[in-house]
């Protein structure tokens, strides 16, 4: 009696590691994976979704799309992303230059990659979004798209039918945003921004929309204005990056050919920077008294400016300085830049950063140094 129920017993034991075993190869979520991306066709991607009740995600790509690889990378093979997605989704991929690819892609008017669609069991696409982001945005955006009553399907049918309060459309401009209908989404725009009050504008569910703002425009100077409202209602590390940005990219404008009025420019934003508290305050002023320097004309305070940065880390403002006042050097002036740019040169570790800084400075040389 004894013997023949630890047989039983051993039989039971053995089954139960076998199950366990199955489990740990074939269930991503058991080991922390990502997103388990099964390998169907779209019909049968279309069969299980309506078997196990499901919407389909569905992740258009190209073998050499960068912003692709990098959702691979970034989003789809962390945890999270796992977590969220098996659980909720049938997820599918589409190469759309391979296979039943081409087909899809010209079915459902692919032209930009990566684009993911939220696809109904029975093939009707409810959201759709073009191009990645990092994973907590990401997830939100198909958080959105998940739920009927905030679907871009859903909403475009909405109005059309004329009957959409101003949170509906602020949600549909964001939603044809991020399906990268720009067009559309600036009508919509159009409707909404009569209905809004700055009260409006800093609330959280407002930030999608007011974050593509950029400097100079009337909705980037409400953020500075009211900037501690903005981080009690966004959080600071997201503002704050925001303005640095704005900034960043607006001080490096200010040499471009068609800069309108780029003096004016870099005053407005040195009165800004002067009074606010933003992090990395002080890599962005001395950013700005380089391209100061180099808009004014002075080509001497530009050379020491420049004689104090970092090639490796700053070779973008150092090259877009000296291309501005390279024409008005003088030959003196030319031979100390080429000295720089030895010295430069010597210090630099990285290869790539060597060969260009050899190249770069070779236009300042006049024909004693050739």
């Amino acid at each position: 009696m004894i013997e023949v129920t630890n047989k039983l017993l051993k039989k039971r034991i053995m089954k139960h590691i076998v199950l366990i075993i199955s489990l740990l190869m074939f269930s991503p979520i058991i080991f922390g994976q990502g997103v388990n991306f099964e390998q169907l066709t779209f019909d049968e991607a279309l069969t299980k979704a309506k078997i196990e009740n499901k919407l389909i995600f569905m992740d258009c790509y190209t073998s050499w799309c960068g912003p692709c690889k990098r959702m691979v990378k970034d989003v789809f093979s962390q945890e999270k992303a796992g977590t969220y997605f098996n659980s909720k989704f049938i997820c599918v991929k589409c190469d759309i230059e391979k296979g039943e690819g081409p087909e899809l892609a010209k079915k459902f008017n692919i032209t930009v990659v990566p684009t993911f669609f939220i696809i109904r069991p029975n093939g009707s696409i409810q959201h759709m979004i073009v191009g990645g982001g990092n994973i907590n945005d990401f997830i939100a955006k198909i958080e959105k798209g998940s739920k009927e009553k905030t679907s871009l399907d859903y909403l475009n049918k909405l109005h059309e039918k004329g009957k959409m309060n101003k949170q509906q459309l602020l949600s549909y401009r964001i939603a044809l945003l991020d399906a990268n209908e720009r067009d559309k989404s600036e009508k919509i725009g159009e409707e909404l921004n009569p209905l809004l009050k700055d009260k409006d504008k800093m609330k959280k569910e407002f930030w999608p929309l007011m974050k593509r703002e950029v400097f100079g425009s009337d909705n980037f100077q409400l953020v500075v204005n009211n900037i501690g409202t903005f981080r009690k209602n966004i959080g600071k590390e997201q503002i704050d990056s925001y303005l640095y940005n704005n900034y960043k990219d607006a001080i490096e404008n200010t040499v471009k050919s068609n800069a309108k009025e780029p003096v004016t420019q870099l005053e407005q934003i040195r009165r800004e920077l002067t009074n606010s508290d933003l992090e990395k305050c002080d890599l962005l002023m001395t950013r700005l008294d380089l391209y100061e320097a180099a808009v004014k004309g002075d080509t001497e305070k530009v050379i020491s400016l420049v004689s104090q940065k970092d090639p490796e880390n700053d070779l973008w403002p150092i090259t877009c300085a000296l291309n501005t006042i390279n024409p008005k050097a003088t030959k003196e002036q030319r031979d100390r830049i080429v000295a720089l740019g030895e010295r430069f040169i010597a210090h630099v570790n990285d290869e790539k950063t060597k060969a260009y800084l050899k190249k770069y400075f070779q236009q300042f040389q006049n024909p004693t140094h050739k």
